[in-house]
């Protein structure tokens, strides 16, 4: 059996909404899964960051396909897998998620689809610590989500349409850096100021309210301790506000930036993509929509 599925990237915090909120995005990985292979494991990569993605049981479309596999208690006999990659790794755009997802729903289709989506929500929260972005990635949209133990909560919320500027410097090796810079406590106020936040912030997604959205996206519990680990941060924010965007926040822990504007997306990726080059760091640069489908399930065939 084969199957082909295509996930979208997403993008966590969105500002004040700390591991709680995120969107997906019209950038997309596609994973093709097939087995059994009776033993053997091959991994093909070609794309976006297949030199820094392991080829073996260690890729992460493997080990959720395994995850999978163990859960309904069948033997794992091999897969081959190809990936062809547009998400970076390592930049705030759930590249890895994106992996994560895709080996569990493959391997959920090669068994004839035994779990719902609870169950793949569920699994992929565990497996990568990030609900909010496995349940974005299944959904597509807007997804609200947080976990308690074995409990995953997840809501896909309404959103106006919209389309979004990503902006990635090339700083490479840092997100995993950025993740451990926050405090272990926070001041009472600043967790106040982030909850009225992430509520509005919710609202003006889906009302479309840019107005609103400019304000809602400030925050005080992450990006002030990650912004001063990328250079140029700052110089870029205010080349995309001069150049129109009403707000800008990190893409998960960074260092990618996302900026929110009604109009003039192109001018603002290039505003702050010329920005970071001021500063001496290369910079990449997307416009991108709302994905609002979630994965997608492409071919299901014998192999």
């Amino acid at each position: 059996m084969k199957a082909k599925v295509t996930v979208p990237a997403t993008v966590a915090n969105l500002g004040p909404a700390l591991d709680s909120m995120a969107l997906a995005l019209g950038l997309y990985n596609v994973v093709s899964v097939s087995g059994p292979t009776y033993g053997a494991v091959e991994v093909i990569i070609a794309g976006d960051g297949a030199d820094g993605m392991p080829g073996d049981r260690a890729n992460p479309v493997v080990k959720a396909a395994e995850a999978v596999y163990r859960l309904v208690g069948a033997d794992f006999e091999g897969m081959r897998v190809r990936i062809d990659a547009s998400i970076p790794l390592a930049s705030g755009l759930g590249g890895e998620v994106s992996l994560a997802v895709a080996g569990l729903v493959g391997a959920n289709n090669l068994l004839g689809r035994p779990l719902g989506r609870d169950m793949l929500i569920r699994i992929g929260a565990e497996l990568t610590g990030r609900p909010e972005n496995v349940s974005a990635a299944m959904l597509g949209g807007l997804s609200i989500a947080g976990m308690g133990g074995q409990e995953v909560m997840y809501r896909r919320e309404a959103i106006a349409p919209l389309d979004v500027v990503v902006v990635l410097p090339e700083l490479h090796l840092l997100t995993a850096r950025l993740r451990g810079t926050l405090p272990d406590r926070v001041p009472l106020a600043d967790a106040v100021f982030n909850i009225g936040r992430a509520l509005l912030l919710a609202r003006a997604l889906r009302d479309g309210d840019f107005e609103l959205l400019s304000r809602a996206v400030q925050d005080r519990l992450h990006q002030p301790y990650r912004k001063p680990f990328i250079p140029g941060y700052d110089h870029a924010a205010r080349a995309a506000r001069e150049a129109g965007a009403v707000g800008v926040v990190l893409c998960g822990a960074g260092p990618a930036m996302l900026a929110f504007a009604r109009t003039d997306h192109h001018r603002v990726a290039e505003a702050m993509a010329d920005a970071f080059g001021e500063v001496g760091t290369p910079a990449r640069s997307w416009v991108l929509p709302v994905d609002r489908q979630g994965v997608v399930l492409t071919l299901v065939e014998s192999a």
